[in-house]
């Protein structure tokens, strides 16, 4: 009787239990729904902003290593025109010096002319003596935190040696886009006459032409600039060294030229927000609007800034649009021609940069 009693009453619990009813169920999912549409943009709020710190963070690291770079060289920073000055030129017996630069040579060989991040912190940051795998960890474990689209294909003016090395890291690796671009205005000769007269003169290699600026950019820097520190401006707290930037070229392709001396800035240099056609952040260059989208990366479309004193603040697209001034050397003359109708309508053509 007992175990026929016991087992009618687990007969009975097992017939008065139940489980959810299909109403019941809907109620719960759309619940959470509700729930993970309040919660969600206020994480992805936070995690945009997170990636925004770690960003400030790297350009930190970066500005310290030019800084370091200074220190070790009288004032003078890394760049086409001074690291990357002897890649430029030829050699007494014709030897193409830019050839050095190919496959392995050393963590702080620039990877191109422009390469003023190889120079700085390579060495420091351990990076690898191959040219393509440096040019990778570059881009992949220094780059901005919100820099988080992919190369699709290697963009060459010029085909190079190692080049099926920069093709096999895109295609196996992937290369993040480029995320730290440094004014061209602290780097390259204001004409093709200036950088005719201030060649570059080394033991054993014929001289030859620095860089100048190609582009109608609408600065114009004085005649005796060098990049040096001391001539950078009379206050350098507020002269840009590097800043958010990625170079992008059209159709969905981003810029990312290998070129040990390629003919324009490459992925280390832009010609400034104040260019309206700059490839960066410019709204009338072929690639606007997605161009502005992955240079203007962080909440309320802002980008990151060191300057030459080391910190790093924040700016606005109409902030970077209006004011020249930390863009370019003191002295140098700001012209309309191709600038931004905020830096036209707030500064005069022939403007002199404090």
């Amino acid at each position: 009787m007992t175990a026929k009693g016991n087992l009618g009453d687990r007969r009975v619990g097992a017939r008065t239990g139940r489980g959810f009813t299909l109403n019941e169920l809907l109620v719960v999912i759309a619940i959470v729904a509700l729930l993970l549409g309040l919660l969600l943009p206020g994480l992805g709020a936070a995690l945009a902003a997170a990636r925004e710190v770690v960003c400030a963070s790297t350009l930190r690291g970066l500005a310290q290593g030019q800084q370091f770079y200074m220190a070790d060289w009288r004032d003078f920073y890394a760049g086409p025109n001074t690291s990357g000055a002897l890649y430029q030129a030829i050699g007494e017996q014709g030897e193409v010096m830019a050839d050095r630069l190919l496959f392995e040579t050393t963590s702080s060989t620039p990877t191109t002319v422009f390469d003023w991040i190889s120079p700085t912190i390579g060495e420091s940051y351990h990076l690898a003596a191959n040219r393509a795998r440096r040019t990778g960890q570059i881009f992949n474990q220094l780059g901005c935190a919100g820099a988080r689209r992919y190369n699709n294909t290697v963009f060459e003016w010029h085909r190079t040696e190692d080049g099926e090395q920069f093709k096999d890291l895109v295609e196996r690796q992937g290369v993040r886009q480029i995320s730290y671009l440094s004014p061209d205005a602290f780097h390259l000769k204001p004409n093709e006459t200036i950088a005719d007269r201030q060649r570059y003169v080394a033991p054993g290699i014929r001289p030859v032409k620095l860089k100048w600026d190609r582009f109608l950019a609408p600065f114009r820097t004085p005649d005796t600039f060098n990049p040096r520190l001391d001539l950078v401006g009379t206050q350098v707290a507020n002269k840009i060294m590097i800043a958010d930037g990625t170079r992008y070229y059209e159709e969905g392709e981003l810029d990312f030229d290998p070129s040990p001396n390629p003919v324009f800035f490459s992925s280390f240099l832009s010609a400034s927000p104040i260019f309206d056609r700059d490839t960066s952040y410019g709204r009338r260059h072929h690639g606007s609007p997605e161009n502005l989208l992955l240079s203007y990366r962080h909440p309320r479309k802002r980008i990151n800034a060191a300057y030459f004193d080391g910190h790093v603040g924040g700016m606005s697209q109409v902030e970077s649009w209006s004011d020249p001034t930390p863009w370019a050397p003191t002295r140098t003359i700001f012209r309309h021609q191709s600038a931004t109708p905020e830096a036209q309508a707030a500064y005069e053509d022939g403007y002199r940069i404090p």
